[in-house]
């Protein structure tokens, strides 16, 4: 899958992705980026280049059309200017299903009545509130108890802190694949800058639901990691004008695309 997406966004390129186009495609870090273009492009046959800005170029010379979308598009849809966040966030524990969880707990709840029930009944409670008890659970079945009830308890509990510590990078990788999308939107147009400020914004408006606790400034945060990915750098003009936004000047990013077409030949390694 990941080679047919870059070779459908090859394709729409003449058949070449810079290294920051990768990063645009599928929302990587740069190392990251030259890693897949290089394995991909050297699979499909390609060449490696390198601008005369330094930009480094993977040739795709049988790119053919691909139905695959676009992940940096598939976390967070569009409803106009806002985005619009998916019906749950995905969690992928290797070797955990939902099932796994929910018997967990189911377990810790059975096992927590076992101990109540074997408590009640060593120190007579069940007797007195029963009379004519025969039996009265000795001291080693009440630890017994305790113990897999303590157990259960901390396994349901593992389990449920792995899922929400997963959930919560989910949300933060669609953060970052959200903000790659309009940056690459917005190079397509006129726009001088993208508002990490405004992205943020619009991004928790739209997790709000999904997730209350989630605060604008983690957001934030990870937004202009992704911006500083891209080595965009702040509009000291626009921050001027209006010092509480965080806009990122995207004319560099369009001029350093733009080189893609004047590619040279990577000088071959001595």
């Amino acid at each position: 899958e990941l080679a047919s997406r870059l070779q459908s966004g090859a394709r729409a390129r003449g058949g070449r992705l810079s290294a920051r186009e990768i990063m645009l495609l599928e929302a990587a870090d740069h190392d990251t980026a030259i890693s897949i273009g290089a394995r991909t492009s050297s699979h499909a046959g390609g060449e490696i280049d390198v601008t005369k800005d330094g930009e480094i170029v993977f040739s795709y010379p049988e790119a053919t059309q691909s139905a695959q979308s676009d992940p940096a598009r598939e976390c967070f849809t569009r409803d106009g200017a806002q985005f619009v966040a998916p019906i749950g966030i995905p969690v992928n524990i290797p070797g955990v299903t939902l099932e796994d969880i929910e018997g967990a707990e189911r377990l810790c709840v059975g096992t927590g009545l076992v101990f109540g029930c074997a408590l009640a009944s060593h120190t007579g409670l069940i007797g007195r509130l029963f009379p004519g008890t025969p039996w009265t659970a000795p001291a080693f079945v009440v630890l017994g108890a305790a113990l897999l009830f303590a157990g259960s308890f901390a396994l349901a509990g593992v389990l449920r802190y792995a899922a929400r510590a997963e959930a919560r990078a989910g949300v933060f990788r669609d953060v970052r694949r959200a903000t790659f999308a309009e940056v690459a939107l917005l190079a397509e147009t006129e726009a001088r800058a993208v508002d990490a400020r405004d992205v943020a914004r619009r991004l928790h408006e739209a997790t709000l639901e999904l997730w209350p606790q989630l605060e604008r400034e983690w957001i934030l945060r990870e937004v202009e990691v992704a911006c500083d990915d891209l080595q965009l750098e702040l509009d000291p003009d626009r921050m001027a004008r209006d010092p509480a936004s965080r806009p990122f000047a995207l004319a560099p990013l369009r001029q350093r695309l733009a080189s893609v077409r004047d590619t040279v030949r990577k000088p071959p390694n001595p």
